[in-house]
């Protein structure tokens, strides 16, 4: 297991609209993992260091992913608000938003599995067939 260095975090938590914490970013790359799998840099390709940039670097990956994330986000947001409002047309735009992640072995997904006492958007795959959250709206006593 791989955790984020420094840089990444100050990055991650700095540069955003909202903060963005390491479990978010990699829940994002990950299929909805809470456990990083990418390189300490915050780059998806756990062979960045070395390869993309030297180990005395930023990296530049990840400084051009954290607005695909940030797209991501508001997108999320605004299916789970449509969802919360009984809005006809979440449960579509919910299963686009999840398939448009790329979730490999895909078996199913909801919005009414709370996942850690957490609420979002969760997803189970052949790989991992536990509940896990995608995208975390926050406590599931919130919701």
């Amino acid at each position: 297991m791989t955790y984020l260095n420094e840089d990444a975090r100050r990055y991650l938590y700095g540069s955003a609209n909202v903060p963005i914490t390491e479990i978010a970013w990699a829940r994002y790359w990950g299929s909805g993992s809470p456990v990083w799998g990418g390189d300490e840099c915050g780059c998806p390709d756990d062979r960045c260091i070395g390869h993309h940039h030297g180990a005395d670097e930023p990296c530049g990956c990840l400084r051009a992913l954290v607005p695909d994330y940030e797209t991501m986000e508001a997108e999320a947001i605004a299916i789970w608000e449509s969802y919360q409002a009984g809005e006809a047309g979440a449960i579509a735009a919910g299963e686009k938003w999840v398939q448009e992640r790329s979730v490999d072995d895909l078996t199913g997904w909801a919005f009414d599995i709370a996942v850690d006492d957490e609420a979002g958007i969760a997803v189970k795959t052949k790989k991992h067939p536990q509940w896990r959250l995608l995208w975390s709206a926050g406590r599931a006593d919130e919701w």
